[in-house]
């Protein structure tokens, strides 16, 4: 069980940095959405979830975003931006859990979506919070990589649910 922890390290790693940095109110929903979702992936990780429990979870913190008005604002109509907003939290926070199947896979896209929100906050959408946030997890990550990506041998530490989903509802936030 202690190697599926692995998202422990990169969780604590990503709020420490944004406590030390200090958080500005602008994400902080979305910290303390990434921070419901990574405790409800540490549980499954320890005890095993229903599907429909973790769907649940999630929904429910796409359903903080949308409450704070974080919304994707890709079509007029306020209702289906809505589903949409809510389909694309979930389905990222899904996908990079279904992409922690391989060693190094999931960390290292999260580190090069992060590097891209991170040059993208420092040029076009010039934002420190975005930035600070973006680099805390690129960082993390780049710092759980050499533990599971071991070219020739087998992984010491896996990300489990509770970093994979956080990571993906965290990428899908920002």
């Amino acid at each position: 069980m202690a190697q599926n922890l692995g998202g422990v390290a990169i969780a604590l790693s990503i709020f420490a940095s944004l406590v030390l940095l200090g958080l500005e109110r602008e994400l902080a929903v979305q910290a303390s959405g990434a921070a419901f979702i990574f405790i409800v992936g540490l549980v499954d990780d320890i005890v095993t979830l229903k599907p429909t429990t973790k769907l649940v979870a999630q929904i429910a913190a796409a359903a903080v975003l949308l409450f704070f008005d974080y919304r994707l604002n890709w079509v007029r109509s306020q209702t289906l931006d809505t589903l949409l907003t809510l389909v694309w939290v979930v389905g990222m926070t899904n996908a990079f859990n279904l992409l922690d199947n391989m060693d190094g896979l999931a960390a290292s896209l999260a580190s090069i979506a992060f590097v891209f929100f991170a040059i993208d906050a420092v040029t076009v959408h010039p934002n420190h919070s975005v930035l600070a946030f973006s680099l805390a997890g690129a960082c993390a990550c780049g710092g759980f990589l050499p533990f599971n990506l071991r070219p020739g041998k087998k992984a010491l530490v896996f990300m489990g649910d509770s970093g994979s989903q956080m990571l993906g509802f965290t990428l899908a936030a920002l």
